[in-house]
């Protein structure tokens, strides 16, 4: 979506949207009781995936809290989020934006995407998730249970495999228009050539140990 939306429209076209929406147990969305200028969005996970799903929010609505263990990435997403709070701990962010924010985007390592999530669900929060979801059928029930309870829209991100381009591209390997595939290769989007793979790209090693020095670990486990 390319224009502002108000928080009752966010509710009304979230639920309409067919299968990129999904509504945990087939909860329904609840109409807002205010027609509010536009959502306010928390954003958990900055970096990589993380910063288009952020600007994605922030053109759909106003960011007002931002969540990265990584220094870095708050500093250089100060400007693109203007007034946004700053957060090392999602928990934290949550707790004291309660009251101010609608909806939450998580784009976190994988194995942190049914906790934060739920923490944000369980307060009435509408949620983006990337994928994937849960690392087990039991988070999922739990996460599906937490939404029915909630009667909020949730929605993972897995555009990856819904858009038309790939969905053509496989039907016509399928049909054999190809003929029979033995190797395939991921080609860099800029110049069109096959790109390596990521174990041979050199520098990783080095900067990697270098950016630990910038992240703030977080102290406790959380449970579901």
């Amino acid at each position: 979506m390319s224009k502002k939306n108000t928080r009752r429209d966010f509710i009304k076209t979230s639920a309409a949207v067919g299968a990129g929406v999904w509504v945990a147990g087939g909860a329904t969305a609840k109409a807002s009781v205010s027609a509010l200028e536009e959502i306010r969005f928390a954003c958990i996970g900055i970096g990589g995936k993380g910063s288009s799903d952020s600007l994605a929010a922030a053109n759909n609505g106003k960011v007002v809290a931002v969540c990265d263990i990584d220094e870095s990435k708050l500093r250089k997403h100060k400007d693109k989020f203007p007034g946004a709070t700053q957060y090392h701990d999602y928990r934290k962010m949550l707790e004291e934006k309660a009251d101010s924010i609608d909806a939450v985007t998580i784009s976190t390592p994988d194995h942190t995407h049914a906790v934060a999530s739920l923490q944000a669900m369980r307060m009435g929060k509408h949620c983006f998730t990337q994928k994937p979801l849960t690392h087990s059928i039991q988070e999922a029930r739990v996460m599906g249970e937490a939404a029915r309870e909630a009667g909020i829209v949730t929605q993972m991100g897995n555009q990856g495999t819904a858009l038309n381009s790939l969905r053509l591209s496989a039907a016509h390997i399928r049909n054999g228009a190809v003929g029979n595939s033995t190797r395939s290769s991921r080609l860099d989007e800029s110049s069109g050539v096959a790109a390596k793979p990521r174990a041979e790209n050199s520098g990783r090693t080095s900067s990697c140990r270098h950016s630990l020095e910038r992240v703030d670990w977080p102290r406790k486990d959380a449970t579901l």
